[in-house]
């Protein structure tokens, strides 16, 4: 990633991943947030986190190459989605992406960071997978 100029910055919009999507392969195969339920989904999440939210970009000679995103609670962080654009692919920037994340929530006393569901290419980031159980109560 050095050697290809890139740098990371903490913070960021929906709009500039959304920008950065577009170039991925999620993006190309028309899936991920441009898809307007996703988008929508993850525009009413992100503002309903607030200042629990985060968010890190890849930028290279100014311009948006990769994004992730994600949110806090209770000394926990779900990731959501992470992406980058297709030409950075050689630079294994979405696991680049990971670390970097990692890094700036360990500094501010995050200590378990939750991938969500169990998908073969996360398997080397976790300790093994975690069993949960999602319980809805309806009042009629």
């Amino acid at each position: 990633a050095r050697a290809e100029g890139i740098l990371f910055e903490r913070g960021g919009t929906l709009e500039r991943a959304v920008a950065v999507e577009r170039r991925s392969w999620k993006g190309l195969a028309g899936t991920g947030i441009l898809v307007p339920e996703m988008r929508a989904f993850y525009t009413a999440l992100l503002a309903r986190l607030g200042d629990r939210a985060r968010m890190t970009f890849a930028r290279k000679d100014g311009e948006d190459v990769g994004y992730i995103m994600g949110g806090v609670r209770d000394g926990t962080y779900r990731g959501f989605q992470f992406s980058y654009d297709e030409r950075l692919a050689h630079v294994s920037l979405g696991g680049l992406l990971q670390v970097e994340q990692i890094a700036a929530l360990a500094a501010e006393g995050i200590s378990t960071y939750d991938l969500g569901i169990d998908l073969p290419y996360k398997r080397h980031w976790a300790d093994g997978p975690v069993d949960t159980v999602t319980l809805a109560v309806v009042r009629g």
